[in-house]
């Protein structure tokens, strides 16, 4: 797909500092979900040990409204790093085919993983509790 949006946009609508502190956010691998459609930019960014829901609308005229929660935005009321990060890994998606392909194989697996249950898993536990089963590893 075909963004309306590039890099250099991005730097156009953050800066460049909030550009640099969005590559460092999407190098360490916090992005967790990026989407793209309707004219929105969403994701979600590992921020402080938890996970934020961002996202970034373009407007008619080109420009852009920040919507994430974050203390940059609404206390400073500028674009924030999180939000151009999730932009950023669209950015790199839709220039490396490859990058798209890597992300999709991702998301299965981490679709796959969440619906494992606890128990799926043998479960340990001290000998002698009511129930359990003596096992042996060969």
């Amino acid at each position: 797909m075909k963004l309306p949006f590039t890099q250099k946009k991005l730097i156009d609508w953050a800066g460049i500092q909030v550009f640099k502190d969005a590559e460092v956010v999407v190098h360490k691998g916090a992005v967790l979900k990026a989407e793209y459609g309707n004219s929105f930019i969403s994701g979600s960014v590992v921020w402080n040990n938890r996970a934020v829901d961002t996202s970034l609308e373009i407007l008619p005229d080109g420009n852009v409204q920040n919507h994430c929660p974050c203390w940059v935005n609404h206390e400073r009321g500028i674009i924030c790093p999180h939000v151009i990060a999730v932009a950023l890994v669209l950015v790199r998606r839709a220039t490396d085919p490859r990058r798209e392909e890597k992300y999709q194989a991702e998301l299965r697996k981490a679709t796959r993983i969440s619906q494992i249950s606890e128990d799926d898993y043998i479960q340990r536990v001290m000998r002698g509790t009511p129930g359990a089963h003596e096992a042996e590893v060969n």
